[in-house]
């Protein structure tokens, strides 16, 4: 559809007016400058650091960015169900529900720990909490059958000193400026929701 992806480069700068943004952009050879009538941003766990880069937005509209890492156990042995299992959400999360994999195996996660960065390595010493999590509705877990699989890390967004617990779509009406899109804080289920963000942004263009 004439797309162009530009694989490692990153923006530095972006002059932001209505109908007209400029974008500097650092690459393998010199630094150029990209123009567009439109601008859509939608870096996930780097989009709110973008906003920080944008002159011209005001500053009441560049929420805090915190992060929430996500551990993933897989279980050792046939799964205990055919269906996904969510328990209730706790207050920074979805809580520790059982997925299956395309290979029927089945994984348990996320949890949540607070991180000053994106780290993707898992801490084994979770093991622990995460089995008296998934014995509140399997309590036959075996001891022992949890394994580290891996880790992500959420972007999570305060507003007023507090969490705001759902997407943030920024369009003209929330900031004034024609042509300008911010997708904050798109965290799960974020994949699942991608083509009805993508519907919504098709409809406001």
């Amino acid at each position: 559809h004439g797309a162009v992806i530009a694989l490692r480069h990153r923006v530095t700068h972006i002059d932001c007016r209505p109908g007209r943004f400029t974008l500097t952009v650092e690459g393998p050879d010199q630094p150029f400058q990209l123009r567009a009538e439109r601008l859509i941003n939608a870096a996930g766990l780097g989009a709110v650091p973008l906003t920080g880069l944008m002159d011209g937005l005001p500053e009441k509209h560049r929420p805090e960015q915190r992060f929430a890492k996500g551990h993933y156990f897989k279980l050792r042995g046939k799964p205990p169900a055919e269906r996904l299992i969510y328990p209730l959400p706790d207050a920074d999360g979805l809580g520790v529900h059982l997925t299956l994999d395309l290979a029927g195996g089945a994984r348990f996660g996320p949890d949540v720990e607070w991180a000053e960065r994106p780290d993707y390595r898992v801490d084994e010493s979770r093991r622990e909490s995460f089995e008296q999590a998934v014995r509140r509705y399997w309590p036959g877990l075996p001891a022992g059958a949890l394994q580290p699989d891996y880790a992500g890390v959420r972007p999570k967004l305060w507003l007023d000193g507090k969490p705001y617990r759902d997407f943030l779509i920024q369009g003209q009406g929330e900031h004034g400026i024609d042509g300008l899109v911010n997708l904050l804080g798109i965290e799960s289920p974020g994949l699942t929701a991608a083509l009805a963000l993508a519907e919504r942004l098709e409809e406001s263009a």
